[in-house]
Order: structure tokens, then C-alpha cells, then sequence
């Protein structure tokens, strides 16, 4: 409980202190939503997954931005009109940074690569939480909404895979549709 204080502290700090200087930084924010699979040393469960995201290039590398990352899935059985109160839903959150890098396929089109570490929070079982570190890879296309504007607001799909290092080999795949705003 404690070291998970100190994660969302230190991911909350971290992203108040690079916003304030968003606009050097050639940041963008980003939502997505999408479906997918979350498991624990279990079979797959069917999840809805919501994702948020903050990019930021603080020129240490060329081409290469920094993205620190949230998302929440959770069983999509919960989302359903009509289950009881009292049932258990598997859910899962993560936190992330990643390194991420662009290449032009097209006038407006781009695609998106990822590789980063993630924190992962998950209670796939009813009687058992899970706290553990790991990776997680992402591929995206983004269509560029303006071409003629360099500062223009992006929709894509996307896949994201994320893997952990413990005795559960908590991991999730999921597939997503993104919005993307540059500040």
C-alpha cells in the first residue's frame, strides 16, 4: 500500500513539473479507449480498457519522445445492464514510462512505436492483489486531422502489450482507438 502511494505521488509530481513547461517540450495529451485481455496465471478475461497519456520531447535523443502513461481495464461483464451488485470484476491499473519514436508512412499518416516500464496493480482474483514492475510495447497509426498544420490534433488505433516480472505474470493485450492533442 505504501509503495503504491509513492508511485501515484511520484507520477503525479512528475507530470505537474513537465507540464509547466509543456509548450518547450513539444508535448501532447492523449486518450484512448479499447478492449482486450488481462490474465494472472489464469485464462484470459474479456476487459474495456481506458488509457491516458502525457508525451513530452525534452531533447536528449532526436526522434525519441517520453510518455508517461495510466490505464484502467477492467472485466467488460461490469459494463453490461442488468449483473448484480455484490459480484467481483477483475480489474487491472497501470502506470508507465515509455520511450516512443514516429516515422512518416504518408502526407497524414504516422506510425507510433513504444517500449517502456510499467507498475502494475491488479486484482484479476477476487482474494488477491498483485503490486509488480514490468515492460510494455505499443504500436499505433495516427491520422493527422489537420495536414496542414504541424500542431494538429491526431485519432489512430492502436495495440498495447504489457508483461510482468513475478510469480502471477500479470500481462494484458489490448486493442484501442486514441485522440491525440498537442499543447
Amino acid at each position: 500500500m505504501l509503495l503504491q502511494k509513492k508511485v501515484l505521488i511520484f507520477i503525479f509530481i512528475s507530470v505537474i513539473s513537465i507540464s509547466i513547461k509543456a509548450e518547450e517540450l513539444n508535448s501532447k495529451i492523449g486518450f484512448s479507449i479499447g478492449t482486450g485481455s488481462i490474465s494472472s496465471n489464469s485464462p484470459n478475461q474479456t476487459v474495456i480498457s481506458f488509457s491516458s497519456y502525457f508525451d513530452f520531447y525534452p531533447n536528449i535523443w532526436d526522434n525519441i519522445d517520453f510518455r508517461i502513461s495510466a490505464l484502467y481495464a477492467k472485466k467488460y461483464d461490469y459494463f453490461l445492464p442488468s449483473n448484480g451488485d455484490g459480484k467481483f470484476y477483475s480489474y487491472l491499473l497501470s502506470f508507465g514510462l515509455s520511450a516512443v519514436t514516429y516515422q512518416k508512412a504518408g502526407d497524414n499518416l504516422w506510425l507510433e512505436e513504444s517500449i517502456g516500464g510499467i507498475f502494475v496493480y491488479d486484482k484479476i482474483f477476487r482474494f488477491q492483489t498483485n503490486r509488480s514492475f514490468g515492460f510494455n510495447i505499443g504500436l499505433a497509426a495516427n491520422i493527422k486531422l489537420k495536414k496542414e498544420s504541424p500542431k494538429s490534433s491526431s485519432i489512430g488505433i492502436g495495440l498495447n502489450y504489457g508483461l510482468t516480472f513475478n510469480n502471477y505474470n500479470t500481462n494484458y493485450f489490448l486493442y484501442s482507438i486514441q485522440y491525440k492533442v498537442p499543447l
